[in-house]
């Protein structure tokens, strides 16, 4: 046992002792008329379960087991030719890609397989692999195996050539079949199904195969695999014009795997002139591949990363247009702001008037959310616009910026024009819906003598916005700034679904509506269905979010209303009139609620806008690094030039700006 320390110095005394005991553990297994696939399953795990530490003990223990074996020479002979026997066809062909082509089956499978392992041919070396307990980290300690501890087990190890060609056969029927599904063909409607370059595919590998020697061949099947290869990246750029699915994107992620998977099986092929190729890096690769197969969030993750990537792009189609470049895009914001804050002061009336009801959480959650939808969506058909609700949905904008990598000017001026958007925005949305509210109050107590209100729901309103008494202001507002990412989350998902679904075009070319409506009329209610799809599917969860999700959280027991600077403005506005009519409004109350609407602003911005900035960039995979620079160049341009942030005139010129569309007049 000597030698041990000299080839592995790391390890330590006490775990050299072990070796003997090791070694007469090894010589259990060793039985040469018991040698087959379950002995080698058996014997792998003896190895792999021990811990990483002494992996290197376990197989030298095994190594000099069958050295000292009065058979020895039997013994690696009848290892060879179990392993020799084993069918590595589907082993080189299948392992780490995923069985299923849709996503949601293939992450099912994993997560039975984790607890309750399929039980197939104990001979399958590719099932054998997925009821091995291998790590990532056993894998790594497969890659750093010396080439002198490789050499005594490079006699049993198998010769892949007739399995490759095998293989790659099988491949090439496997990607056939995933690229010629319905789905992917779709993406390039102009082609034909049999013009797919997929559609030949098996045919050509198998003339290859069968006639290597022919240059003829391989050259066909050469042009026929980069044929495939062009239409795969044509079709990832056809995402970027319509809309995905989870199953879209998953099944371009396993035809990629796939592609990839047989351009280096062929490149083993043409390699193997000797009958044999290096085997160390292929089948770590295949044992790193086939341990990740086994995770379940792996099965979903990459999908998911593309889908929520189209979701924020989505999203910032929607929002572009609230980035503000010049002083008349300054001023339109401001105006479409002032329309709604107008609208506000309904929204308003209509909150107090539910709350007058004393219904029970789900009614009055249920008509708050009507209340607040029906005047979100005037807003969208208006043109008008609503405070803190433009930062999520001009985040992935920013994010699209940062994707270029040449620095963050861009990016800093564009969250300047962001910004510039938002102030004037909140400053259309107060400066006219404070006024206006509080003269339709004081119209309201004029006429009926009683106010929009009552005395204890006024007092109750003003004292929520105690920006000193009320110390969950802040955490309120907070989770409003969270509640409108979501609702911006719901238009990227319902512009993707549109797009996807080519909705706008199904319902203006539709034979029914067309009957019903007539030919114009459903194409007009194409165009406006396209214009205004994602915006007010927005508007109704945003709705949903302020006006019925509090009365769930009611229901369990938390009481979290929501903090929105321009509906608390609306109601501050209206609830100070009522107290100011019966002489109970204090000048006090009033600096402390105008405060209060301040902090309102900043954390319904502040929250909304991070949350959609940190999905843009994870959906983008930017670097940590890239994030860090970007909000040191922010505060070094705030420093400077704070105005810049707020309605300077002197405004940068981007080459990202260039790009957005400018926002229409109201």
């Amino acid at each position: 046992m000597q030698n041990w320390t000299d080839e592995f110095p790391d390890v330590l005394p006490p775990v050299q002792e072990s070796a003997p005991a090791l070694v007469s553990q090894a010589v259990q297994l060793l039985d040469v008329d018991r040698i087959d696939s379950e002995w080698l399953e058996n014997a792998l795990c003896w190895v792999l379960e021990a811990s990483r530490e002494k992996h290197n003990l376990h197989l030298m223990a095994l190594e000099t087991a069958i050295r000292q074996h009065p058979a020895s020479q039997e013994v690696i002979t009848a290892i060879a030719h179990a392993v020799r026997h084993l069918p590595l066809t589907r082993f080189l062909a299948e392992t780490g890609i995923p069985d299923h082509p849709t996503v949601w089956k293939e992450a099912g499978r994993r997560a039975v397989d984790k607890v309750f392992a399929k039980q197939e041919s104990a001979s399958d070396l590719h099932s054998l692999l997925d009821r091995l307990p291998l790590t990532e980290q056993d894998v790594d300690w497969l890659e750093s195996l010396p080439e002198q501890r490789m050499a005594f087990w490079r006699p049993v190890m198998p010769v892949l050539d007739p399995h490759l060609r095998d293989a790659v056969r099988l491949l090439a029927y496997r990607i056939a079949g995933v690229a010629l599904s319905r789905e992917l063909l779709a993406l390039q409607p102009e082609f034909g199904d049999g013009d797919s370059p997929f559609y030949s595919l098996p045919q050509s590998a198998d003339y290859w195969l069968s006639y290597s020697e022919d240059p003829r061949a391989r050259l066909d099947f050469e042009d026929r695999f980069v044929a495939c290869l062009r239409w795969l990246r044509e079709s990832h750029l056809r995402l970027d014009d319509r809309g995905v699915s989870m199953d879209l994107v998953f099944r371009l992620e396993l035809l990629e795997a796939q592609m990839e998977r047989m351009r280096k099986l062929v490149s083993l092929t043409t390699a193997n002139g000797s009958g044999t190729v290096p085997l160390q890096p292929f089948m770590a690769d295949l044992v790193r591949a086939g341990v990740r197969r086994k995770s379940v969030r792996d099965a979903i993750s990459a999908a998911l990363r593309r889908l929520t990537r189209k979701v924020v792009e989505h999203t910032g189609e929607t929002g572009e247009h609230y980035v503000v470049n010049s002083w008349g895009e300054w001023k339109a914001m401001f105006r479409a702001g002032s329309g709604g804050g107008l609208v506000t002061v309904g929204t308003a009336i209509g909150k107090f008037l539910v709350a007058a009801l004393h219904l029970a959480p789900g009614a009055t959650g249920t008509l708050l959310w009507a209340d607040y939808a029906a005047s979100f969506l005037a807003m969208q058909f208006c043109g008008f616009s609503l405070a803190s609700k433009q930062p999520a949905m001009t985040a992935s904008a920013l994010a699209k910026g940062m994707e270029l990598d040449n620095g963050t000017d861009e990016e800093v001026a564009l969250i300047a024009a962001i910004c510039r958007s938002q102030t004037a925005v909140t400053l259309g949305n107060l400066l006219i819906g404070i006024p206006a509210s509080f003269t339709v109050g004081m119209l309201w107590s004029w006429m009926t003598g009683g106010g929009a209100v009552s005395v204890d729901e006024a007092r109750h309103t003003v004292e929520g916005l105690q920006v000193f008494s009320a110390w969950n202001l802040a955490p309120l507002a907070a989770l409003t700034g969270v509640y409108l990412w979501l609702a911006s989350l719901v238009a990227g998902w319902a512009a993707n679904w549109s797009n996807y679904r080519r909705f706008p075009e199904a319902v203006a070319t539709s034979r029914r509506l067309r009957v019903w409506l007539g030919h114009d009329a459903a194409v007009w209610l194409g165009a406006r269905i396209r214009q205004h799809w994602s915006g007010g599917i927005s508007m109704v969860s945003l709705g949903f979010f302020l006006g019925f999700v509090p009365m769930i959280w009611m229901f369990i027991g938390f009481d979290l209303p929501v903090r929105h600077v321009t509906l608390q403005a609306a109601s501050f506005a209206i609830a100070g009139e009522r107290l100011w009519w019966d002489g109970l409004l204090h000048r006090d109350a009033v600096v402390e609620g105008l405060t209060g609407i301040a902090v309102v602003a900043f954390f319904n911005f502040a929250v909304s806008f991070y949350l959609s900035l940190k999905t843009a960039m994870r959906a983008r995979g930017l670097a940590a690094a890239d994030r860090r620079h970007l909000w040191k160049d922010l505060w070094s341009s705030f420093r400077e030039a704070p105005g810049r942030f707020l309605w300077s005139e002197r405004l940068p010129e981007a080459a990202c700006f260039d790009r957005l569309p400018h926002p229409p007049d109201p």
